[in-house]
């Protein structure tokens, strides 16, 4: 059976499948204060030697990223820190779960945000950007791919994820992405 509802309008609420009530009631984060960025940055070598969460928490953590990671295709915006966050799943640490939180705090920031496709236009133009950090992530020294493709000024296809091979300059990162 599928779902359907009338055109959001604006200043409509968007309840993203209550995904995000999900993580915010499993952090316990329901009265939280916003954030306007999803994440502060990539992964540190020093977080990597803090130690390993508790068996409840790993549960937590793997619950709320799961969640996460099924809600970024409707949500271009978390791409990247939904990327950043499952790289703690194998052995989630405190680092991750503060990450989490700010996470948790974005959504939160963010809950009424959209995609909206409108009903006419010019659907004879595709736009496409792309762009790259050259080695961000500190412990691979990997660089990061993210791009969007539009059509009307909407957002039809978008994307972030790790370089396969660490790039030696920021031209070689770019030819990559």
């Amino acid at each position: 059976t599928l779902k359907w509802s009338e055109p959001l309008r604006a200043g409509s609420r968007y309840s993203h499948l209550k995904c995000i009530a999900a993580i915010v009631e499993a952090l316990d984060m329901t009265n939280c204060k916003g954030s306007p960025t999803p994440i502060a940055c990539t992964r540190t070598a020093e977080e990597q030697n803090e130690e390993m969460l508790s068996p409840e928490l790993v549960f937590f953590y793997r619950r709320c990223v799961g969640i996460a990671r099924f809600m970024r295709t409707y949500r271009g915006d978390i791409k990247f820190a939904v990327k950043e966050l499952s790289h703690g799943l194998a052995k989630p640490t405190e680092a991750g779960v503060r990450r989490l939180k700010k996470f948790a705090r974005y959504l939160q920031h963010t809950e009424n945000d959209g995609v909206g496709l409108p009903r006419a236009g010019d659907l004879g133009e595709l736009v496409g950007f792309g762009d790259s950090n050259w080695a961000n992530d500190k412990i691979t020294r990997r660089s990061v791919s993210a791009g969007v493709l539009l059509n009307c000024d909407c957002i039809l296809y978008d994307y972030a994820r790790s370089q396969a091979v660490p790039a030696r300059s920021s031209s070689e990162a770019e030819w990559y992405s």
